[in-house]
């Protein structure tokens, strides 16, 4: 459950029209109409 900001950061969200958000903040999962996306699995290889 998101809490103070994590909260207002997905409600801006999801008002904007958003249905995912990047985060490592695990909070952001369970929010209806909100995916997580883990930064970490968009990184490619350090060049």
């Amino acid at each position: 459950m998101a809490l103070g900001r994590d909260a207002v950061q997905a409600a801006t969200a999801l008002t904007a029209g958003f249905d995912a958000i990047v985060s490592c903040d695990r909070d952001f999962y369970g929010i209806p109409g909100l995916a997580r996306i883990n930064p970490a699995h968009l990184a490619g290889p350090l060049p």
